[in-house]
């Protein structure tokens, strides 16, 4: 049985406060907020 291997979630930053530095730079304008419905996840194999 092949298990899906999860992310140290420690290795990312958090996308609100990555959102904010970027906004306060001047560099984007947020305009929309959006939420996952649904996530996919496989063992990486690609099926012939």
């Amino acid at each position: 049985r092949q298990l899906i291997y999860e992310e140290a979630p420690q290795a990312y930053k958090s996308i609100d406060s990555v959102v904010d530095c970027l906004a306060d730079a001047g560099l984007i304008t947020p305009v929309a907020c959006l939420r996952p419905v649904l996530t996919l996840k496989t063992s990486g194999e690609k099926s012939a």
